[in-house]
């Protein structure tokens, strides 16, 4: 995964006074569990999406919200 070059096109938005969605970003660093998950879990997209935020928000505070906006971006499977 690319971290830089999710965050630089990130950049490239704000700087041009482009919206930017916060979910982007929580997706971009969670991706890479999610992907574990996928692989290990046979059950789809959206459980995999639901035991990957259960799982870090032992460590991290995301708000619920974003929690809906996780599993659009889930759908798409981007890849970085």
């Amino acid at each position: 995964m690319n971290f830089f070059l999710a965050l630089r096109n990130t950049d490239l938005r704000v700087n041009k006074g482009m919206h930017v969605n916060p979910s982007f970003i929580y997706a971009v660093f969670l991706w890479p569990y999610f992907l574990q998950l996928d692989e290990i879990e046979s059950q789809g997209i959206d459980e995999a999406f639901k035991k990957t935020i259960e799982s870090q928000n032992k460590y991290i505070a995301i708000p619920d919200f974003f929690n809906q906006q996780f599993l659009q971006y889930g759908h798409y499977k981007v890849v970085f």
